[in-house]
Order: C-alpha cells, then structure tokens, then sequence
C-alpha cells in the first residue's frame, strides 16, 4: 500500500475478528488467523466489522494482544431485523476492549488530515 496515496487503509469484514459478546464469540478466529497478518504488514489502521449486533472498540490490538502498530477494530453490528443485542458479554472485558456496550446506534468516521481521525459512535 502507497501510504502517500493512501494515508489510511480501513477494512471492512463482515464479521467481528475481536469482540467480547457470547453471541459469536471468536466466529471470526479462522479468518483472523489468515488475514490479521496481512492487515498488520500493511499498517490497516481501522478494521470495521458487523454481525454481532452490538458495539464494541478496542485499541490498537495484533494476535490478542495490545499493540501500538496494529489495527483498532471498530464491531457495529446495527441490526435489520428486532433480535435482542448481542446475548451478554464476557464477564470480564479483555485487555483490548477499549469500549463495549449492548446498544445500538451508528457511528461517524471523519478523516480529518493525513494522520488525524475522529470517530463518533451514537447509540439510538
């Protein structure tokens, strides 16, 4: 990726490589384990998901761990049809969960410059 083309590399996969809700809880292992190295080699800077209806944000996280160079993970998972949220959490959130509620809402990204973002999540 040419970083002074690109300055940010945001990834949308449709369901959640890290999230601490029961519901499809580490659904997405398989594909982390193929893809999150290359999301790391290449400095993704946001990774998008849904599926898991709720909201959660980690910090910047590789292999389960918190880490300065990789990506945050951002789950929105809004959902169509009236299913409850997520069903619970894990008792205990994980050292990477920066945020997480069973809510939900929408979310507003706005890059502001080459090295500044701001994101907004707004729950119903």
């Amino acid at each position: 990726v040419d970083r002074a083309r690109t300055p940010w590399l945001v990834v949308y996969f449709h369901t959640s490589y890290y999230h601490s809700y029961v519901a499809q809880y580490m659904q997405g292992n398989t594909f982390r384990t193929v893809y999150e190295p290359l999301l790391h080699q290449h400095g993704a800077d946001l990774v998008f998901s849904g599926h898991t209806h709720a909201y959660e944000r980690t910090f910047p996280i590789f292999n389960y761990s918190r880490d300065s160079c990789g990506p945050i993970y951002i789950t929105i998972g809004e959902q169509v049809h009236r299913r409850p949220a997520a069903g619970g959490v894990l008792r205990q959130p994980p050292a990477w969960s920066a945020f997480r509620e069973q809510s939900f809402g929408f979310g507003l990204l706005e890059l502001l410059n080459d090295t500044h973002a701001v994101w907004q999540w707004n729950r119903n």
